[in-house]
């Protein structure tokens, strides 16, 4: 329950199982962000190792961090649940190995404002567990950096560039 929060902006929603080498790294990444107001519902989707407890150690040092613990149902029903509780006007979703940039939030919801869209996506990377860099995806050149239609996005998501990007739930800003 949160208690004398305002109420977020954003609300992050991260689903764990089993990660505890990167839960805390990518709850720091999400705490660590300026010039927005966040909550993080972490989803414990019924870790058997000591997940859980790293997210409760978050949830007592900082207001804005929930846990809420379920019997494993997978990915979706995970988000799904992070989804219901959610109070922000916007949602994030990460992946429990995920990590985002400094000052990423501020820049996606300033574009999403500025746009008055219902989605921003962005590019990312991915690292191996050592934080080397593996690979990225970025956005085809035809619609990076403006807004698109509907068309545009299904169209865009087939495209082999890029198409990764589109598909995922993380690497986007929703509003709620």
């Amino acid at each position: 329950m949160i208690l004398n929060m305002i109420k977020p902006t954003i609300s992050v929603i991260i689903t764990v199982y089993n990660r505890e080498i990167f839960i805390e790294k990518c709850v720091k990444s999400i705490l660590d962000q300026t010039e927005v107001s966040t909550e993080i519902i972490l989803i414990d989707d019924g870790s058997t190792d000591h997940s859980k407890e790293i997210c409760e150690s978050f949830a007592a040092l900082h207001e804005n961090v929930r846990v809420i613990r379920q019997k494993n149902a997978g990915l979706s029903v995970a988000r799904n649940t992070g989804l219901d509780n959610a109070i922000g006007d916007y949602i994030c979703f990460l992946d429990d190995d995920d990590v985002m940039t400094p000052g990423s939030l501020k820049v996606l919801l300033e574009a999403m404002r500025k746009n008055d869209v219902d989605m921003v996506v962005v590019d990312f990377e991915k690292c191996k567990e050592d934080g080397s860099f593996l690979c990225s995806s970025h956005m085809p050149d035809n619609v990076k950096n403006r807004v698109i239609t509907v068309d545009e996005y299904w169209t865009a998501s087939f495209d082999k560039r890029g198409y990764f990007i589109f598909i995922v739930s993380w690497a986007k800003l929703y509003k709620k």
